[in-house]
């Protein structure tokens, strides 16, 4: 997949962020994506794994594990916009977020 993040080694974090904001802030609802990476941090995939509303997406930490094994990733990037265009994380991000940091610990 060519874009700005499979040409780089996964350490320009502002060019990383750029791109994933230009590749999902226009949906016109919730995406939560991973980008799952090598151990090199070049990425493997870019996969679009839950679809939800204009105001809400239901996740899985056991698809977002799943995923990671299925495609060998040796780390990956949470990816969530947000229609409404505030990017301040709602409490249902954080929750999330909190609920996938253990799923990771398995899968190393």
């Amino acid at each position: 997949m060519p874009s700005a993040i499979s040409e780089q080694s996964g350490t320009d974090t502002e060019s990383t962020k750029c791109f994933l904001r230009l590749r999902f802030a226009r949906a016109p609802h919730e995406i939560f994506a991973c980008a799952y990476l090598d151990t090199r941090n070049r990425l493997i995939e870019l996969a679009e794994l839950f679809r939800g509303t204009i105001d809400g997406c239901s996740v899985h930490p056991r698809v977002v594990a799943q995923h990671a094994l299925t495609v060998g990733a040796g780390a990956c990037i949470l990816v969530h916009n947000h229609p409404s265009g505030d990017p301040t994380p709602s409490m249902a991000d954080i929750r999330i977020t909190q609920r996938i940091k253990p799923a990771r610990a398995p899968v190393g």
